[in-house]
């Protein structure tokens, strides 16, 4: 494609020359109207011919079996969208419609020159914040002696301060675009409609008009859009270069989520014209609903925002209530989804976990405890049981050295000696694995040491049949 932006540069700074000469002699109508019409004509061919060579491209790697870069959806819609105009203006050309072949022509001009820099200056503004904030980097360096900052802090700060200048592009871009064509539009003239736009007078009145209702649908998409690329930035970018734990960083972003989902319906309603003061009767309608059947739907809602700052339960936690026992893995705004071991999920409603007792077995960096309890006869030695006892735990890997295992002698009766060993792991999650593994060890010790454990006892009574006692008789 290196050719084609030249060819096209050249293309439009001919026939600008043209337009311009015509002007200033006063040409007739017809000549710039051929004009216009050529200019139109080669700006779309060359387009044409562009796209048709990347798609030969795409096509000639697949026959070769060469590894090829996957498209992206973006890309994909601007690749459709610059042939369908391309096609536009060549049907209106043909059709002798040059006024509009030549308007389409420009505004393909414009929406390429804004797209492209938009993304040149993305990648600048990515290189030029990892330049500055690369701790080997000589500014790196000076702002790490000056604000006694760590390679983690400047790389937060590097990130972040790339999000904030790719928003601003993006912005500026989409101003760009919706407020002129190529030639109409200037520096000072964006950031005078960016001012407008920021200080503008609020909400209007009630009335929504078509304009107005294509205009909210388009913020809703380019916001929902927004919203989802931010979202995927804090959960892969940004929030993993913190010291937050995975269930924090998991209650961050549902957080952000939500609040961005209100904004965005908010930010729709402002566009349809709708004031804050008209939704009045909207709030009454909802209070009626809450009254009759939306009593559940509200408490689980404000019991999910509950979970998420308080934070009594957060993602990746082991937890139990009634009788359900499993890991969380994700929290929603009505409810929350609980893995079990089997790999099945359980949906618990946000106020079970706000209203009942629930039990968090890894809050607080909790230990596992494994305790086994065992039978012997009256005639062994407990105390060659006890040490073959606690050297098994003592040589297990995941057995921690503190506290230490313990044995107990927890009863003596007509069945045996009942001794109870003990022993604390890092998580309760290796508690299972870790007694399945114990029990092999424990009984190939003891049959190695002859100690057998203890056996009910059991008494059969047998009835002497009438005719054998008499014999015996």
């Amino acid at each position: 494609l290196a050719p084609f932006p030249p060819l096209i540069a050249s293309t439009i700074f001919v026939f600008s020359i043209l337009e311009q000469l015509n002007n200033l002699v006063g040409s007739s109508i017809a000549a710039t109207v051929f004009s216009s019409g050529l200019l139109a004509l080669f700006v779309a061919l060359i387009a044409i011919t562009m796209s048709v060579r990347v798609t030969h491209l795409r096509h000639a790697n697949a026959a070769n079996n060469e590894q090829t870069v996957v498209r992206s959806a973006l890309a994909g819609f601007i690749h459709l969208a610059i042939s369908a105009t391309s096609f536009s203006i060549i049907i209106s050309l043909l059709t002798g419609y040059i006024l509009l072949a030549r308007f389409l022509t420009y505004e393909l001009i414009w929406v390429w020159l804004v797209l492209a820099s938009l993304y040149l200056l993305i990648h600048l503004m990515t290189d030029l914040c990892d330049s500055i904030f690369m701790p080997n980097s000589r500014s790196g360096k000076i702002l790490k002696s000056t604000l006694s900052l760590s390679d983690r802090h400047l790389s937060l700060a590097s990130t972040l301060l790339s999000a904030i200048g790719k928003t601003m592009l993006v912005l500026l871009a989409i101003v760009a675009l919706l407020s002129g064509t190529y030639g109409t539009t200037t520096p000072m003239a964006l950031l005078q409609k960016v001012v407008e736009i920021w200080g503008g007078k609020g909400l209007g009145g009630f009335t929504i008009i078509p304009a107005h209702a294509l205009n909210a649908v388009l913020c809703l998409v380019i916001g929902w859009y927004i919203l989802r690329s931010a979202r995927r930035w804090l959960d892969n970018d940004f929030l993993p270069k913190t010291m937050m734990d995975r269930g924090m960083r998991a209650s961050l972003v549902t957080l952000f989520t939500n609040v961005g989902y209100v904004l965005i319906i908010l930010l729709t309603l402002s566009t349809l014209g709708i004031e804050w003061n008209r939704l009045a009767w909207i709030v009454s309608a909802l209070s009626v609903g809450i009254g009759f059947g939306l009593q559940e739907i509200v408490k689980n809602f404000i019991s999910g925002l509950i979970l998420l700052t308080e934070r009594p339960v957060k993602v990746g936690d082991l937890i139990s209530i009634s009788g359900v026992e499993g890991d969380i893995r994700r929290i929603n705004v009505r409810a929350t989804e609980i893995q079990l071991s089997d790999r099945s999920t359980v949906i618990v409603p946000n106020s079970q976990l706000i209203s009942q007792n629930v039990r968090n077995a890894t809050m607080g960096n909790a230990q596992g405890v494994v305790t086994i309890a065992l039978t012997f006869p009256l005639n062994i030695d407990p105390e060659q049981t006890r040490t073959l006892l606690l050297d098994a735990y003592l040589q297990h890997a995941a057995i921690q050295s503190a506290p230490a295992p313990s044995v107990s002698f927890k009863e003596l009766g007509p069945n045996g000696i009942v001794l109870s060993v003990t022993g604390y792991v890092a998580s309760p999650r290796v508690v299972s694995g870790t007694k399945s593994d114990l029990l092999y060890e424990i009984l190939k010790r003891l049959r190695a040491a002859g100690i057998s454990l203890s056996q009910s006892q059991t008494m059969v009574i047998e009835r002497v049949p009438a005719a054998n006692k008499e014999v015996s008789e």
